[in-house]
Formats: C-alpha cells, structure tokens, sequence
C-alpha cells in the first residue's frame, strides 16, 4: 500500500472536495432579521417600524414566493415530462400487441390529461417567471438594505434608502402585473 505525502490528497477526495464546494455555492442563505437587528436598533422608532415592516417583511415574501414558485414550477414541469414518456412507453406497448387492453388504452388517456393539464397550468400560471421575478427582488432589496444599513445606518439617507425600496417593490409589482396579462 502506498503512502501518501503530507499535504497531498488523493484525485477523488479533490472531486468530492469540488463538488460539495459548487453545490455550497448553490445553496441561498436565507434571511434572517435577526443578523440585521444591531443595525435597525440605531435608527429611530419611525424607521425602525418601516424597516420591519416593509423591508423585512417584503424580503422574507420574496423568499416565500420564490420557493413556492420553484416548487410549484418543478412539480408541473416534471409532470409534464414524466407523463409524456409514460404515453409514449404505453403507446408503444398498446400498439406492439395483437389488441391493446382497454387498462392501457384508459391509462394513455389519463396521462394525456394529465400531462395536458399540468402543462397548461404551468402555462397559465407563469410559475418559472415569476420564481425570477421574486428572486430578482429579494436580491435587490437586500442590496439596498446592505448600501444602507451596514456598515452603519447614517440617518440623512433614510429617505433615500426608503425611495429604493419602494422602487424595486413598484418594479416587481409592474413585472408581475404584466407576466399576468401575457405583456
């Protein structure tokens, strides 16, 4: 058995090392109000409310809307996709037999409306743009809320910080609104 130097890994701990650094990246933080509560304790009362209430809570939306979107969108598209190559497997197989069952026939149907109806759905309710929608402007208004708040809040740009965060709010608003309308 050969004896490694100090220092040196093996090639396939340096693979695994990679992967599960790439997949660490992958990985979002969440957001935690928590890691921020120093710096929205040195504002005043007023700013501390609206930094609670409305960067706070519309950060942690975001975060909901995106997971409930990735997870809806996920499951329809896979739906989809597992669907139609059951119809084509059964399809297959209701047509190599001398007469195809009537179960095979009902199931290829059943899948087809299925398949049908996940897909529309998916279609309808523009769950993969609006995953990126929410995501977009999680990441913008923790930008701001990192431009302003760290490393100290400096009250003069109070009003500027909260002109931002109404302007990405309004943006995301307009972007889902027409994503709606099929704009």
């Amino acid at each position: 058995m050969a004896v490694q130097q100090a220092g040196q890994e093996s090639a396939g701990w340096n693979l695994r090392a990679r992967r599960r650094s790439r997949s660490q990246r992958r990985q979002r933080q969440r957001f935690s109000p928590t890691d921020w509560k120093a710096a929205i304790e040195t504002l005043n009362d007023g700013q501390q409310s609206y930094v609670r209430l409305r960067w706070v809570s519309s950060i942690e939306q975001m975060e909901n809307r995106h997971g409930n979107d990735v997870w809806r969108f996920y499951v329809l598209r896979s739906l989809s996709i597992l669907g139609g190559v059951a119809i084509t497997a059964l399809s297959g197989i209701g047509l190599s037999g001398s007469s195809s069952s009537p179960g095979i026939r009902w199931t290829i149907f059943a899948l087809g409306f299925l398949v049908a109806g996940s897909a529309s759905i998916e279609q309808l309710g523009h769950y993969g743009q609006h995953r990126m929608l929410s995501r977009q402007a999680r990441e913008e208004l923790l930008t701001a809320g990192f431009g302003y708040l760290l490393p100290e809040p400096a009250p003069a740009g109070f009003d500027e910080f909260r002109q931002l965060v109404e302007n990405i709010l309004g943006k995301y608003n307009d972007s889902y609104n027409r994503t709606l309308s099929g704009q």
